[in-house]
Order: structure tokens, then C-alpha cells, then sequence
């Protein structure tokens, strides 16, 4: 049975490519695939192409990869753990293209 840490990260990815469509001109041209791996829950992959954004559930190639515990994302997205702190401190980590991040909450902003 999903916590109510796991609903919120299930509820963050099924209403994110609704969530996107009023930024898809900015987005638009940053085609990208950023993989989401819940050290406790798996691998999710967020697919940014034409200024859409699909999710996927599993494994598979990505630009970047950010690795993080599903009870620290609520935090991370709802601002109550800052994102420079907590990769500084291991909490999050990022294999492959960081830059692709500091990209999207440049274009989410």
C-alpha cells in the first residue's frame, strides 16, 4: 500500500504533462529526456519533446539522470528543501546533463 509520500509523488507525475501545457512555447525546442529514480520506489522517465511532456514508468536512456528518496520530493517541489543543499549534501544526486535542470526551472519559472 502507497504512503501518503508515494500518493504525492504518483500525483506529482500523473498531472505534470497537464501541469506543463502552459509553458509548452518555452519549452518548445528543448527536447530532452530527464530520468526521476525514487531510491525506495523506481525509475520514472520524463520525456520533453515539441514542447510536451509524457511520463514513463521505467528504466531506460535519459540526458540526466537525478536520483533522490521519494520522502524528500515533496520538500524539493514544494520549496521546504532547497535543491543546491540538498545535492550538496547527497540527498539528491545528478548523473549527466545538471545543466538540463537549471533549463527547466529556468522555463517552469
Amino acid at each position: 500500500m502507497a504512503g501518503p509520500r508515494d500518493q504525492y509523488v504518483e500525483n506529482f507525475l500523473a498531472t505534470l504533462p497537464a501541469k506543463a501545457l502552459p509553458y509548452r512555447d518555452r519549452l518548445r525546442g528543448n527536447d530532452a529526456v530527464l530520468k526521476l529514480t525514487l531510491s525506495d520506489a523506481g525509475s520514472h522517465r520524463l520525456v520533453l519533446r515539441d514542447g510536451l511532456v509524457t511520463v514513463h514508468e521505467g528504466d531506460g536512456p535519459a540526458d540526466t539522470t537525478v536520483i533522490v528518496s521519494s520522502a524528500d520530493v515533496p520538500g524539493l517541489l514544494q520549496g521546504s528543501l532547497n535543491p543546491l543543499m540538498a545535492y550538496m549534501t547527497g540527498r539528491v544526486k545528478v548523473q549527466g546533463d545538471i545543466s538540463l535542470l537549471i533549463r527547466l526551472k529556468e522555463l517552469f519559472s
